[in-house]
C-alpha cells in the first residue's frame, strides 16, 4: 500500500488498474482513450488525444512540476511495444533532468541514471543489464557482478551490457557522463 507521503498519479487507463487493486490516485492525467470512465471526486487533467506527449510522460511531467524528485512508474512495460519504448525514453528524459526514476513491471525493475551511480545489496539474485541511452555513455563502471568493467564507454547501438549476473556481493553501476538504463530482472522462484 502507498505511504502517506506518496502522491499517486494515474496515467489514463492506469486508473482502472489502481481501482482493481483498491488504490485511489490523487490525480488522473490522460486523454481518456483507455480509461473506462473518469471518476467523481478525484482531480482529473484531461488532454486532447491529438498531442505530442504520452499520458505517462504528462504524468511524470506533472510530478516534477509538483516538486517531486523521485518518480516510480508501475505497469508501464506491458501492452503495446511502442508505448514500452516511449516509457523507457520517458525514464531517460526525466533522469537527464535530475529526477530519480525507476519503472516496475511484471518481470523487471528498470532504473535510469545520469552522471551518477546505483548500488545493489548483496542479497540480489538474477540478471542485470546495462544499456546506454545516449550515443555514448562515458566512464561506465560495473563492479561486484559476474562481469565488471572500469572506465568503459557504452554505445546505444551495441548491446554489450546485456545479461550480467549478481554473485552475492554488493554491486553497482556508475557513469561519469551519460544516461544508462539498468534493467534488473525479477527472480521467480518455483517450488
Amino acid at each position: 500500500m502507498p505511504e502517506s507521503e506518496d502522491y499517486i498519479i494515474a496515467a489514463d487507463g492506469g486508473y482502472d488498474h489502481l481501482k482493481g487493486l483498491g488504490v485511489m490516485p490523487d490525480l488522473i492525467i490522460g486523454d481518456g482513450d483507455s480509461i473506462s470512465d473518469f471518476p467523481i471526486g478525484i482531480e482529473v487533467l484531461k488532454y486532447n488525444p491529438i498531442k505530442d506527449e504520452t499520458d505517462t510522460f504528462l504524468a511524470a511531467q506533472k510530478a516534477t512540476e509538483l516538486g517531486f524528485k523521485e518518480v516510480w512508474f508501475f505497469g508501464c512495460g506491458g501492452g503495446r511495444f511502442d508505448h514500452t519504448v516511449a516509457n523507457l525514453q520517458t525514464l531517460a528524459h526525466f533522469s537527464k533532468k535530475g529526477i530519480k526514476c525507476r519503472m516496475y513491471d511484471g518481470t523487471a525493475c528498470i532504473y535510469a541514471i545520469t552522471d551518477s551511480s546505483l548500488t545493489f545489496d548483496s542479497c540480489e539474485r538474477g540478471y542485470v543489464s546495462v544499456f546506454s541511452m545516449d550515443d555514448h555513455s562515458y566512464g561506465v563502471n560495473i563492479w561486484g557482478l559476474k562481469y565488471n568493467v572500469s572506465d568503459f564507454t557504452l554505445s546505444n547501438i551495441v548491446p554489450i551490457g546485456v545479461s550480467n549476473e549478481f554473485v552475492g556481493t554488493e554491486s553497482g553501476v556508475s557513469v561519469e557522463k551519460g544516461t544508462l538504463m539498468i534493467i534488473k530482472e525479477r527472480m521467480i522462484v518455483v517450488d
